[in-house]
């Protein structure tokens, strides 16, 4: 699980809503995902030897440090994909407030 971080949320911490908080946590593990993707090729590049897996241990525990790599990067700021999602929906949200209080 992934705790949205501050960097992500407006400002005025006071005016965050729910959904502001359902959109980060969302975009962070959107990201999360994408750079777990992206980090396959490392995990399947691996050193270890196929012969001594034979019950699967070796690969489950790269695949639980790839997504716990993948999501400490996203804690720290990841790639900038969550906060362009983020930034996207403030924006929207912003023109809909506007259109609605004329």
């Amino acid at each position: 699980m992934i705790t949205p971080t501050n960097h992500l949320l407006p400002r005025q911490a006071s005016s965050t809503t729910p959904a502001q908080h359902r959109i980060v946590d969302a975009a962070q593990k959107f990201e999360s995902i994408l750079l777990g993707e992206m980090l396959k090729p490392l995990r399947e590049k691996s050193e270890l030897n196929p012969d001594t897996d034979s019950d699967g241990t070796n690969d489950t525990l790269i695949s639980y440090g790839t997504e716990a790599l993948a999501q400490a990067m996203v804690k720290g700021r990841g790639i900038g994909i969550a906060k362009q999602i983020v930034d996207h929906f403030a924006q929207r949200q912003n023109i809909q407030t506007a259109s609605e209080s004329r």
